[in-house]
């Protein structure tokens, strides 16, 4: 939650952050994935579709590179623990497809809440007391600025001890799965929501990032603008959705957001050659010939 909290003492593991109430923050998410533990206060998180409030005693993670919001609703106070990409699986010497079984978030119990954002389950952990005694005791360590960089990472191996200690694996499992994940969240973020926007300035604000800022972000991890690799997406898919003649056309005019129809059949006749009707048709065509041929052969046997 950077950029945004005020932040009484900085760690290279721990950190206790302050935010005001009604203060809204927003960001990309952490360079290294980061634990949020809600040590007094409440904020409403949201990521994607997923919104939440998560009161005192309340952790969350956030993925690097994951767009989010965060509302602070009551006056926060709240502890952040930093995990480099790996560290989960060396520290617990357990394999990756023991931390992340197969699970499904809906159904979870023991005073939890969860939600899908994109293909990322959110789960929201809530501190028992073996654990809010040691996260209280933790926060006193940083507010005496008494945690040193040994003991910030003996206190990281005993909150993920507690963790696993106070929480079912399948549960476990949702909320550290991005400390396992080795696919990158901002190319799956771009390339799971470019059809749900009309623009760039839409995929922007989708991950709640300015214009130029997420285009910025963008050159970092394409070879392109993100308007052409927009439209050379939809040029693919456009053609695809029509050859494959499970949808009207209407249908696909809308689903990539044209304008109109008359529109969507002058971006075919650009880039294709052809309108929408004439590309289904030659189609049906190809089909039906490949249906003959076969059945042609078939009687040879």
């Amino acid at each position: 939650m950077r950029h945004s909290m005020k932040q009484n003492e900085t760690c290279d593991v721990w950190s206790i952050r302050h935010g005001e109430k009604g203060k809204k923050l927003s960001g990309e998410g952490p360079e290294e994935a980061t634990v949020v533990i809600v040590e007094r206060g409440s904020v409403e998180l949201v990521a994607g579709r997923f919104r939440c409030v998560v009161q005192t005693g309340g952790l969350f993670l956030l993925a690097p590179g994951e767009p989010y919001q965060v509302r602070v609703v009551e006056r926060l106070c709240a502890l952040t623990c930093r995990f480099a990409p790996g560290m989960l699986v060396r520290m617990t010497d357990l394999p990756a497809e023991e931390l992340m079984p197969e699970f499904r978030v809906e159904g979870i119990s023991g005073g939890l809440s969860g939600g899908i954002a994109g293909d990322r389950e959110w789960v929201v952990l809530e501190a028992g007391p073996l654990l809010s005694l040691f996260l209280a005791q933790m926060g006193q360590y940083l507010n005496m600025r008494i945690a040193t960089g040994r003991l910030q990472e003996i206190k990281r191996q005993e909150f993920l001890c507690l963790l696993l200690a106070s929480y079912r694996r399948e549960v476990l499992a949702g909320f550290l799965r991005p400390l396992v994940d080795q696919g990158d969240p901002f190319r799956e973020f771009v390339e799971k929501n470019w059809r749900k926007v009309r623009n760039v300035e839409e995929l922007a604000a989708r991950a709640h990032l300015s214009t130029s800022g997420f285009i910025k972000k963008f050159g970092k991890y394409y070879d392109e603008p993100p308007y052409q690799w927009m439209l050379r997406q939809k040029e693919k898919y456009v053609l695809q959705d029509i050859r494959a003649r499970i949808l009207p056309l209407k249908d696909i005019a809308d689903r990539y957001h044209f304008a109109s129809y008359a529109h969507f059949g002058n971006f075919c006749r650009i880039h294709y050659g052809a309108s929408p009707r004439k590309l289904m048709a030659v189609k049906k065509m190809e089909k039906k010939r490949e249906e003959t041929r076969f059945t042609e052969a078939g009687s040879l046997v």
